[in-house]
């Protein structure tokens, strides 16, 4: 068979349409320049996204306001972690017991170094606080449990009373409620929507990682783009893979609750205290030493001659300092309460040297601390909310997505278009009807 031509036998090669001169035989219409530039109209609508987000954290960063001045820090009592009795202190004085346990719990290096420390011993009924925290890497719900107890580290005949708080939605994004539970403690539940994003977080990071794996296999030859052994499939499968074990991962440590035993405050506020003569700085070089538990045990020891040893009696510790402090705190940033600035200082401070640097990562914080050290000392403390973090991480990355699939999208419409006109007979690029210049819309089909 020869070439398909019209009634004026000119080749179909040759035909052109008359409205847009485009010839009868392209199969194709060139992709539009959106298409062809995908990759850099992501890379401008993601920049776009940023600028407005540091413009929004710029109006809205924390400012501090005047501080709050405290003429002297007096004692304030607290539980250990742990139950000390007169007779477990002598343990430890003599080297007998030797855990590490009491010195870190009354190790607190977020109080200024000279701090003195005092003791006494009292019986263990008090206030305790417990925390438990269910999310991963990001923290989805939040318990609290509030109760007066008999004995705090046994928790014996648990109390508690309602508060008056309303239960629900607050700030429309984290719902609250707060309940008597079946043990007789006050249960302070919370929902964190902002935490949601944490997970798909990480299955983009797992899908990214799969892919830049699946490259690097491919670059260094370790599998073939398409063969057919078993270590080629599974590298072209290196994102799925990565996305599945990401999940499982991240499954289990979101079910695994972060149990935080809290603090606990003796019924005696103000009880007769017993000053160490030790300071917060004191205990943190003690903690460094093999003997410095026995050490502080002595101290501990030496400042409560008096104590009668009884089995309902136990250590409580209090921090106290004669030197006034100032205090300022601020919330800000965008999403609204992104970032959280403090700053405490001794009054008289003056800095004379570099400040010490320190980040610490939470499940719902990063926290970044300058503290200025010396005689009198200052503390600026920069908190970043996780929660808020992760959501603005994952609207980011949603442009990124959205802008990508809304390229995607104009090529499938363009690409679904021509389908649809050479199966009709006409033309390509202006949808012009070629039927009438070729015969029928079956020979331009097969042109």
């Amino acid at each position: 068979m020869g070439d398909i031509t019209s009634l004026d036998t000119q080749p179909m090669s040759e035909l052109v349409c008359p409205e847009c001169a485009t010839p009868v035989s392209q199969r194709e219409v060139p992709p539009p320049w959106p298409v062809r530039r995908r990759r850099l109209l992501q890379v401008a609508a993601l920049l776009i996204a940023l600028g407005y987000v540091v413009w929004r954290n710029i109006e809205a960063w924390p400012v501090l306001p005047p501080p709050t001045v405290r003429a002297s820090v007096p004692y304030t009592a607290d539980f250990p972690s742990h139950r000390y009795t007169r007779p477990t202190i002598e343990r430890y004085a003599t080297g007998e017991l030797s855990d590490g346990r009491l010195i870190g719990d009354l190790l607190n290096t977020d109080i200024f170094s000279n701090y003195e420390l005092g003791v006494t011993f009292l019986p263990p009924s008090g206030v305790a606080t417990e925390f438990r925290r269910y999310g991963w890497p990001t923290v989805v719900v939040f318990y609290r449990y509030d109760a007066s107890y008999d004995d705090v580290y046994a928790k014996t005949n648990p109390s508690a009373t309602l508060s008056t708080f309303r239960n629900g939605w607050w700030w429309g994004r984290d719902y609250i409620s707060k309940r008597i539970d079946a043990s007789g403690r006050r249960e302070s539940f919370v929902f964190y929507s902002r935490g949601l994003a944490g997970e798909p977080l990480m299955l983009l990071a797992a899908w990214g990682a799969g892919r830049l794996l699946r490259w690097i296999v491919f670059i260094l030859r370790i599998a073939g783009r398409g063969g057919p052994r078993k270590r080629d499939r599974l590298a072209h499968r290196a994102p799925v893979l990565c996305i599945v074990a990401c999940a499982i991962g991240v499954t289990i440590a979101s079910l695994r609750p972060q149990i935080d035993p809290g603090y606990a405050f003796p019924s005696l506020v103000n009880p007769a205290w017993s000053n160490t003569g030790v300071t917060a700085a004191d205990v943190a070089q003690l903690a460094e030493r093999p003997t410095g538990e026995a050490v502080l045990a002595q101290a501990i020891l030496d400042a409560t001659p008096g104590e009668i040893s009884t089995p309902d009696t136990c250590l409580a510790f209090g921090w106290r300092s004669e030197i006034g402090t100032t205090h300022t705190y601020a919330s800000g940033g965008w999403p609204i309460g992104l970032v959280h600035k403090s700053v405490g200082e001794q009054q008289g401070f003056e800095a004379s040297s570099r400040p010490a640097y320190n980040l610490d990562f939470q499940r719902q914080w990063v926290v970044a601390v300058l503290r200025w050290k010396g005689e009198l000392e200052r503390t600026e403390r920069t908190s970043f909310s996780l929660l808020q973090a992760a959501s603005l991480a994952l609207g980011l990355c949603a442009v990124w997505i959205a802008t990508g699939l809304g390229v995607w999208l104009i090529g499938w419409t363009v690409r679904r278009r021509t389908a649809k006109r050479l199966a009709r007979g006409w033309c390509v690029q202006c949808g012009y009807d070629l039927k009438g210049l070729t015969g029928d819309a079956e020979a331009v089909t097969r042109a």
